[in-house]
């Protein structure tokens, strides 16, 4: 009966740090799936979205208040890194009537929309390009953006 070869030490040395570092990624990467609802975080992620002209603006523009929609936002991941979604809403009494969903990354402060029209979240500078959502100046009243379909 022929003995097989012992492996040799750089061969488990190799295993074994193959074995940590895949153990490194999977613990560096957050789990992304915290609900909104009681959530500090969530809080302050739509304290950002609270304070963006775009938001002020189209809120201004209703006479039915503007809410969000805690019970269905949470974490999502998004090119690796975790975001709040923020759905933003009108409350028309009977209904809720969606404007959009902003994704927002606390640590850096970026935000995203959601576009229902692309497959990919658009960059805040390129929604308000593509849906002119900030008010014009020289008219002097805000500009309603498009309500989702």
């Amino acid at each position: 009966m022929r003995s097989l070869p012992r492996p040799h030490f750089r061969q488990h040395l190799a295993a074994a740090l193959l074995l940590l570092a895949w153990a490194g990624m999977a613990q560096a990467a957050p789990a992304c799936d915290a609900k909104a609802a009681g959530s500090r975080a969530y809080r302050q992620a739509s304290a950002l979205v609270e304070r963006l002209p775009d938001y002020r603006a189209w809120a201004a523009s209703h006479q039915q208040p503007a809410v969000f929609g805690m019970p269905v936002d949470g974490q999502v991941r998004f090119g690796g890194r975790c975001y709040w979604s923020v759905s933003v809403y009108l409350d028309m009494g009977d209904r809720l009537g969606l404007w959009t969903v902003f994704l927002v990354h606390l640590g850096s402060g970026d935000i995203l929309v959601d576009d229902a029209a692309s497959e990919a979240p658009l960059s805040l500078q390129a929604w308000r390009h593509k849906y002119r959502t900030l008010p014009d100046p020289s008219q002097g009243k805000p500009e309603r953006a498009p309500s989702r379909p």
